[in-house]
């Protein structure tokens, strides 16, 4: 069974459709395939990385969920943004605070696939970690984001946090602040 595993796992550096079916078979194998699969991780080696991080993601095996956590932080945005979206198909009861811990050390890009899942989930454990974060905010487009995400959530507490930025330089920023301040209100 190891040789047939470790063929599949070979295919993921091959053409989209190699791809397809090595990760659909490796699939079907289950969990004998997590740490064949745990082993290739490596954000220099995108495609296969990508697709392992995918199997790994209909895997809910302690091991596939900290490989994934672990991942979210990759230098690679296609990576740690595959990374977030495979943790947020498994849906692990502490996903907004996991991605929440990881979102300062995570690619911008990344950054914005966590807000995006956040503001999906609608988690409201996210809300005093996103207000937390919000000062750090170094751009206008993620600032709008953060904003976008905590109005998605639903929590009054973020009223005030938001407001600091009622003034902001940016249009779009102060837009997202009167949204959100009148949605939560």
């Amino acid at each position: 069974m190891l040789s047939k595993i470790d063929h599949l796992i070979e295919q993921l550096g091959g053409s989209a459709s190699m791809r397809m079916q090595a990760s659909q078979a490796l699939v079907k194998i289950g969990d004998p395939v997590v740490v064949p699969l745990l082993t290739i991780l490596d954000p220099k080696q995108t495609k296969p990385t990508v697709a392992a991080i995918k199997i790994l993601g209909q895997l809910n095996t302690p091991e596939a969920i900290f490989a994934l956590e672990d991942s979210v932080i990759s230098s690679n945005p296609l990576v740690g943004s595959t990374a977030v979206d495979a943790l947020a198909k498994l849906a692990p009861p502490n996903l907004a605070i996991l991605l929440t811990e990881r979102y300062p050390y995570a690619h911008l890009m990344t950054q914005q696939t966590i807000l995006k899942v956040l503001g999906e989930h609608g988690d409201r454990q996210a809300v005093m970690p996103l207000i937390q974060l919000l000062p750090t905010c170094q751009s206008p487009t993620m600032l709008c984001g953060m904003i976008q995400t905590l109005g998605k959530l639903g929590d009054p507490r973020a009223i005030s946090a938001v407001q600091v930025y009622a003034n902001d330089p940016d249009r779009h920023v102060r837009d997202w602040v009167a949204a959100v301040v009148a949605d939560l209100s």
